[in-house]
C-alpha cells in the first residue's frame, strides 16, 4: 500500500511540475529570442519595452479573477487553450507587420498570451490549496521550468546570430534552427501542460471519490490553519517583482549589447537556468527564514544598481581592453540578482500555505510586475536614455 501511495504521489507531482512549466513559457519564449528579433522586427531594440508593456497589460485578466472569483480551474481550461491557440499563429505569423512598423500578429499573440500567463499567478497557486501540501514545491518548480524550457531550447538554437549582406539586404542564418520552429517547440510544450492538467485534475477527482488514502493528507491539508504571511514580507516581493519580471528585463539588452548578441543570449538562457535549480534544491530544506530573504533583498538591490548603470553606458563599451573579463562580470551580475531574486519568491511562497494567502502573493507577483515596466516603458520609449537605440 506504501508503495502504491507513493506511486501516486510522485505521478501526481510530475503532472503538476508538466502543468506549472504553463506559468510564463510562452511570454518567456519570446523574450529568449529577442536577441534575434531586434535584428529582424522593425521595432529593433525598442522591442523589449514594447513587449514588457504589452505583457503588463495582461494583468487586467488577474484583477477581474480577483474581482468576480470564478472557479479556478475552469478558467485554468480556457487559458490554457488560448494559450495553445496563440502559440500555434506565433508559429506561423511571428514577423507578419501588415506593412505598418510595428510586428502587429507579435503583439496580438503576446498579448492573448500575457493574459494567460498574468492569470497564472492568481489561478495556479490557490488551486494548490485543493493539493497535499507537500505539492506546493513542485508547483514552484514547475512555474520555473516556464523560464529554463525556453531557455535550454534557446542554447540548443546556438549562441551566435550569424549574418551576411548580398545585394545590400541582410540574411540571418541561425546555427540550428529558425524562430519559427523555435515556437513550434513551444507549442508542443503548451500542449503537453494541457494534458498533463487534465489527467492531474481527473486524477485528484477519481481518488476522492474512490476514497483513496493519499486524500486523507488533502483533506488535512485543507482542514489546517495556516498564519497569513508578514505584510513587510509581500512588500519585499512586490519590489522582487518589480526588478526582476518588471523593469529589469526591458533593459537587460542595454547590459550585454555593446558586448554582442552571445552574452545577451548567455545572460538570459543561464540566469532562467539557476531559477529552477534553486527551486529544485528547497524540495530537500526548508526555506523560510525571513531574515536571509531581507539578505537577499539587499544582494539583489544592490545588483540591480549595477545593471542599471551598465546600461547607461550603452553602446559603449565599459573596460574595453578587458577582453572578456566584463562580458563575464556582467553574466555574473545576473546571475547574482536571479539567486537573490529566487529565494525571496521561494520564501515568501513558503509563507503563503492558504488559498487566500496565495492569492495575495500572485497578486504581489503582478503589481511589482507591472509597475516596474510601466517604469521601464517609461524610460525607455518616453525619456529615450539611451543612445543606443
Amino acid at each position: 500500500m506504501r508503495s502504491l501511495l507513493t506511486m501516486k504521489g510522485f505521478l501526481l507531482s510530475s503532472l503538476i511540475i508538466i502543468f506549472g512549466w504553463s506559468a510564463w513559457l510562452t511570454i518567456n519564449a519570446v523574450f529568449s529570442q529577442i536577441s534575434y528579433m531586434v535584428y529582424i522586427l522593425p521595432e529593433g531594440f525598442n522591442l523589449p519595452a514594447y513587449l514588457g508593456i504589452i505583457v503588463q497589460l495582461g494583468n487586467i485578466a488577474p484583477l477581474l479573477l480577483l474581482l468576480f472569483k470564478p472557479t479556478e480551474k475552469y478558467v485554468i481550461f480556457f487559458s490554457l487553450g488560448a494559450m495553445l491557440v496563440a502559440t500555434f499563429i506565433q508559429v506561423l505569423f511571428w514577423n507578419e507587420t501588415f506593412n505598418s512598423k510595428h510586428s502587429i500578429v507579435l503583439y496580438i499573440t503576446v498579448f492573448v498570451n500575457s493574459l494567460c500567463s498574468c492569470s497564472s499567478s492568481v489561478l495556479y497557486y490557490p488551486l494548490m490549496s485543493e493539493f497535499p501540501s507537500h505539492l506546493l514545491p513542485s508547483m514552484l518548480f514547475g512555474d520555473s521550468l516556464s523560464s529554463i524550457v525556453p531557455s535550454a531550447i534557446g542554447l540548443l538554437q546556438g549562441l551566435s546570430l550569424e549574418n551576411t549582406t548580398i545585394n545590400n539586404s541582410t540574411f540571418f542564418e541561425y546555427p540550428s534552427f529558425t524562430i519559427k520552429n523555435y515556437f513550434f517547440v513551444i507549442f508542443l510544450f503548451v500542449g503537453a501542460s494541457c494534458i498533463a492538467y487534465t489527467i492531474a485534475i481527473m486524477f485528484r477527482k477519481k481518488l476522492t471519490l474512490s476514497n483513496d488514502p493519499i486524500v486523507d493528507t488533502i483533506q488535512t491539508y485543507e482542514v489546517t490553519e495556516h498564519p497569513k504571511p508578514p505584510v513587510y514580507l509581500l512588500i519585499l516581493y512586490v519590489w522582487d517583482s518589480f526588478l526582476n519580471y518588471g523593469f529589469l528585463p526591458i533593459i537587460q539588452i542595454f547590459t550585454t549589447g555593446p558586448y554582442g548578441a552571445t552574452i545577451y543570449i548567455l545572460s538570459v538562457n543561464l540566469q532562467r537556468t539557476l531559477d529552477p535549480v534553486i527551486c529544485i534544491s528547497t524540495l530537500f530544506y526548508h526555506c523560510r527564514n525571513s531574515i536571509f530573504a531581507w539578505i537577499c533583498g539587499v544582494i539583489m538591490s544592490i545588483t540591480a544598481f549595477l545593471l542599471f548603470l551598465i546600461s547607461l553606458n550603452c553602446p559603449d563599451r565599459i573596460l574595453p581592453d578587458s577582453g572578456a573579463l566584463f562580458p563575464a562580470v556582467i553574466v555574473f551580475l545576473w546571475l547574482l540578482f536571479t539567486f537573490a531574486a529566487t529565494f525571496i519568491k521561494i520564501i515568501v511562497c513558503k509563507q503563503c500555505m492558504e488559498a487566500n494567502s496565495l492569492r495575495l502573493f500572485g497578486a504581489s507577483n503582478q503589481i511589482g510586475s507591472f509597475l516596474g515596466a510601466l517604469v521601464g516603458f517609461v524610460i525607455v520609449n518616453v525619456l529615450k536614455i539611451y543612445k543606443c537605440q
